[in-house]
């Protein structure tokens, strides 16, 4: 078998149309895949913009509101922390006010305190020294009565003829 030339001419016009027909038929389905694709970006841009309006819808109000809660209400709390503050410097001095009075009392209590003790113990004094002096004069008169009584008893005792007690009397003794 002799091949010609106008036999590979044809063979080769031949692979070329196929391949060209083959190209052709890729070029079409990534032509229908990208108007598919196309098509579906189309929806989601309009789900997202009917997102992004429905959203809008209840931000925007919700984000005014906010705002203009923010600004009546920023008045008010300023107000507040001033106020809070000037509570905070007022607590402040009355603390330190009532520390100083209360140091102040404790003085005047631990003087108190103190000029009592004294009284106590001058009164202390003054009974324990009357005790003494009252001891000091009716028991040493008193025993020395009792003891001249003891002595004459015991004398018209003897006078009498009575024995003498073996043990001293318990009434000598105070």
């Amino acid at each position: 078998m002799h091949i010609t030339q106008e036999t590979i001419l044809l063979i080769f016009t031949g692979t070329v149309a196929i391949g060209i027909m083959l190209q052709v038929f890729v070029m079409l389905g990534i032509l229908i895949a990208s108007r598919k694709a196309t098509a579906r970006m189309l929806e989601l841009g309009e789900e997202l913009r009917h997102i992004g309006e429905d959203l809008r819808s209840t931000a925007v109000p919700a984000i005014r509101s906010a705002h203009k809660l923010i600004e009546e209400t920023s008045p008010k709390i300023k107000l507040a922390a001033e106020n809070l503050a000037e509570i905070t410097s007022q607590l402040r001095v009355q603390t330190g006010t009532i520390g100083k009075t209360l140091e102040v009392l404790s003085d005047k209590t631990r003087g108190q305190a103190e000029r009592m003790d004294k009284m106590v113990t001058n009164v202390l004094d003054s009974v324990t020294h009357a005790s003494e002096l009252i001891r000091n004069t009716v028991a040493v008169p008193v025993r020395q009565l009792s003891g001249i009584l003891s002595a004459v008893r015991i004398g018209i005792d003897t006078l009498r003829g009575k024995p003498r007690p073996a043990t001293p009397d318990k009434d000598i003794f105070i």
